[in-house]
């Protein structure tokens, strides 16, 4: 019996000898080991704008399924937690500005990825105190954005608010006639409601109960959405955030593209249909806007081209 086992080896042993003679290029290992590896791109994130976190965490999911050897690990964190965690930076950093970021993140290097702003709007004093809010979700874009015809807005007030901080440069961008009084941005919300025509963000605005008339766009503003890549991956991961896809699924959140020409909103969503085309080529605060919060100067000058 173990001479017929001894025959048998020596028999496999000249089959395989006879095999590597004859066909020398046969894989050595298996299929599975030439797969690429997966990478993961981690993501710090730090926004106070609406809507940006729940963009955000859409678009990693569908640049996951898009690039098959990638995963995007995306971490919100607190102005405090970046600044201790700097040490170690991820691949990229994602912060609206006014959110304090550590300059060794790569600031100056940043690029907005999308916008909000401000509009001017005058309740309708028949409807100012109808329950039912405007919401932000799930607005269409407009079919043919080339179309979208320019807002029609109603005559500047006799008087109007605006907060003492951002609002007053957002209405210097406005070339506003005199007649605002500025107040503390928390009491925008109850002057509005009262009747008076007052100048807020759009999350604000469609949080209100009333019905409104856009009076005008602040084509300047702060609430911009900015990105940096530290590696070539998180890269491409910022470049998916400005394609056309992306860029187009901001409608789902009440948010404005960077694209150029890409135009979301309609007349049936007057005050981003009016956001929309003032900020068309706007000003836009800089990505350590924190550090010029007391300064004036930068209204006047055009920080980014979205054209």
């Amino acid at each position: 019996m173990s001479f017929k086992k001894a025959l048998c080896c020596l028999a496999a042993l000249a089959v395989t000898a006879l095999l590597i003679q004859y066909f020398p290029h046969l894989p050595v290992s298996p299929p599975v080991a030439d797969a690429p590896e997966r990478r993961l791109i981690t993501l710090w994130a730090s926004s106070e704008m609406p809507g940006t976190m729940s963009w955000l965490k859409k678009q990693a999911a569908a640049y996951g399924k898009q690039q098959k050897n990638a995963a995007v690990w995306l971490r919100v964190m607190t102005e405090q937690e970046m600044t201790g965690a700097a040490e170690a930076p991820p691949d990229a950093v994602i912060w609206s500005a006014g959110v304090e970021v550590p300059p060794a993140l790569g600031t100056l290097d940043a690029a907005p990825l999308c916008l909000s702003g401000y509009v001017l709007a005058q309740p309708r004093p028949e409807t100012a105190v109808t329950p039912v809010p405007r919401s932000l979700f799930g607005v269409s874009p407009t079919p043919d954005p080339a179309r979208t015809p320019a807002p029609v807005l109603v005559p500047w007030p006799e008087s109007f608010c605006a907060d003492e901080d951002f609002g007053a440069l957002a209405l210097r961008s406005m070339n506003a006639p005199a007649g605002a009084q500025l107040i503390p941005r928390a009491q925008l919300p109850a002057r509005f409601q009262a009747g008076e025509a007052a100048l807020l963000s759009v999350a604000q605005l469609q949080a209100q109960s009333a019905a409104y008339d856009v009076v005008a766009a602040a084509s300047a503003t702060d609430l911009v959405l900015y990105g940096v890549a530290l590696s070539d991956a998180a890269r491409d991961f910022l470049d998916f955030l400005r394609s056309q896809s992306a860029q187009t699924a901001l409608s789902n959140h009440g948010l404005l593209p960077v694209l150029p020409g890409l135009r979301l909103y309609g007349p049936d969503h007057p005050a981003l249909s009016a956001l929309q085309f003032a900020l068309d080529g706007g000003w836009l605060a800089p990505p350590d806007w924190s550090q010029h919060k007391a300064a004036e100067t930068w209204v006047g000058q055009k920080v980014y081209e979205l054209r």
